[in-house]
């Protein structure tokens, strides 16, 4: 190829035009030719969006105004007789959507990102935008913006409503750790719910271990997913104790349809144990000279690996606890129980 520069078009230049054959020859011989444009001020991407038209006319896949999830969660919402997905989905939107779904006593929904939309109709919303207070009782009583064109999505939006189970209000777990630490969930209308870490502190955590029947001794609050996400609502956010309560529930707190905390960002405890470095005792078993071994290190009470455990290990442990005449047995593999507690010691090698 010749060019002088001033060509419009490539094709303008003088040059040799080759066969498919040649073309296919030369290939595996000759190197090609590329570009570099660098233009005195970087040129802005595109922003408009393609206008994909609406579908002419009304379905008869659906009535309007109904909505349905799928086997994944995917919520969809009936628009002019046909099936439309969600691209947002804000918390006061999914509340809406699981009151419409028939979810009355506990109506907070937990939307989420389903999956990457594709370039199929099937994956466009048809309609701009719903936006609701939280408080209407369907989607089609909140302000629905349909726009002139299908909307694209960068993500599809799933919903997740929650039954409720049979759990005390007001009641508090710990889960994703031990028995002494975890991310706190609250029961709220039969629900267990997490709490957002805003605001959260060490007060807040005692009222918690004191409801949980731990002594009044300082814990640790965690503000963060240490004990993993949120696997269902997020149903105090802001709390706020003054260390004399007695249940969470009495704490100053915002409820869940006041909350947009993310479900990762969740509070959790570790409450302390009222025992000293190396103290010993037995549980689980039917007296109080047989059990399963636990020692306490960091105002923690914990296991013992059994790793090497044999009967000069049981007979320390008897005589510690004050048991000098006794027949003394060395038991495996969980014997007495195995308690939902870290383990603190393993490969014990005493003499006896």
């Amino acid at each position: 190829i010749l060019c002088n520069g001033n060509e419009q078009r490539i094709t303008s230049c003088n040059k040799i035009i080759y066969s498919l054959e040649e073309g296919r020859q030369i290939y595996n011989e000759a190197e090609v030719a590329g570009v570099a444009c660098n233009p005195a001020s970087p040129t802005p991407e595109p922003t408009e969006e393609v206008c994909l038209p609406k579908p002419v006319g009304t379905g008869d896949m659906c009535v309007s105004g109904d909505i349905q999830l799928d086997e994944n969660g995917m919520l969809e919402y009936c628009i002019n007789g046909r099936w439309s997905v969600f691209c947002q989905l804000t918390h006061s939107e999914a509340t809406v959507a699981c009151r419409q779904l028939g979810h009355v006593t506990y109506t907070w929904g937990l939307p989420f990102e389903i999956k990457q939309s594709s370039s199929s109709t099937a994956d466009k919303s048809l309609f701009e935008m719903i936006t609701c207070t939280s408080s209407e009782k369907s989607l089609s009583d909140c302000n629905i913006q349909e726009g002139d064109c299908m909307k694209y999505c960068s993500t599809i939006m799933g919903l997740k409503c929650f039954v409720p189970e049979d759990c005390t209000d007001g009641a508090v777990q710990l889960v994703g750790g031990i028995e002494q630490a975890g991310r706190v969930e609250v029961c709220v209308n039969g629900v267990w719910g997490s709490v957002c870490s805003e605001g959260w502190d060490r007060t807040d955590a005692l009222v918690v271990c004191i409801q949980m029947g731990f002594p009044k001794l300082e814990p640790i609050a965690y503000t963060a997913d240490e004990f993993g996400v949120s696997t269902g609502p997020v149903v105090y956010s802001n709390v706020d104790c003054g260390g004399w309560e007695n249940y969470l529930i009495e704490c100053q707190k915002n409820n869940y349809l006041e909350i947009t905390c993310s479900y990762a960002t969740v509070a959790g405890v570790l409450c302390a144990d009222d025992c000293n470095d190396g103290d010993i005792r037995l549980v689980g078993g039917e007296t109080r000279s047989e059990g399963t071994v636990e020692i306490c290190f960091d105002s923690l009470w914990g296991l013992i690996d059994e790793a090497g455990w044999g009967i000069a290990d049981a007979v320390v442990i008897c005589h510690e606890l004050g048991f000098h005449d006794s027949t003394v047995d060395a038991l495996l593999h969980s014997y007495y129980g195995k308690p939902n507690k870290a383990i603190h010691v393993g490969d014990v090698e005493c003499y006896g």
